[in-house]
């Protein structure tokens, strides 16, 4: 096989493989939107959470003040 072969088949095998890494690409992209949209909403509820825990901390805290 000549010089001029090899390169068609590497160019050839690169073109094939560029649908291939689109699509990889793609699908990374949209697992990673999907894993961050989890965390944002994670994030909220775990806030909501410790701030309503801060409060009942707070008046515990208030009421051994006074005794």
């Amino acid at each position: 096989m000549s010089y001029a072969d090899e390169m068609k088949n590497l160019v050839g095998d690169i073109k094939s493989s560029r649908q291939e890494r689109k699509t990889f690409l793609k699908d990374l992209s949209e697992k990673t939107c999907s894993i961050l949209s989890d965390a944002r909403a994670l994030i909220k509820k775990d806030a909501g959470e410790l701030k309503e825990m801060a409060k009942e901390l707070q008046i515990f805290l208030a009421k051994g003040e006074n005794e």
